[in-house]
């Protein structure tokens, strides 16, 4: 936490029976999420996340993963498909995009870089 009450936040679980994804995640929420809070977005913030959330779970043995986005969400489905996601399909509201996480280059990640300073 920084003097002005900003605080990140990255939850990780390397339990490996995680990473099999429920009816419901497998339709509407995918392997893994990002938030960026309003005052933060267009900072690469969400590029960055995923890009290490991405890092993380080639760690954690998975080959290809899944995210989802609403349809009317376009920062998130540009942020998805910069790190590799090609859209699978799009269920209701919902767009999937799946990942593949063998012989990904990490340093093109979107998480390769840093964010622009704040006054």
């Amino acid at each position: 936490m920084t003097d002005r009450g900003e605080a990140d936040h990255l939850v990780v679980l390397d339990d490996p029976e995680v990473v099999h994804l429920t009816s419901f995640l497998l339709d509407t929420g995918g392997h893994i999420g990002y938030f960026v809070r309003p005052s933060r977005r267009g900072e690469g913030h969400a590029g960055r996340a995923l890009g290490l959330a991405l890092d993380h779970a080639a760690d954690l043995g998975l080959r290809r993963v899944l995210l989802t986005c609403d349809r009317d969400n376009e920062a998130s489905r540009r942020t998805i498909e910069s790190a590799g996601g090609d859209l699978e399909d799009v269920r209701e509201l919902t767009m999937r995009f799946g990942i593949d996480l063998v012989g990904r280059d990490r340093t093109a990640s979107p998480s390769v870089g840093s964010a622009p300073s704040r006054p």
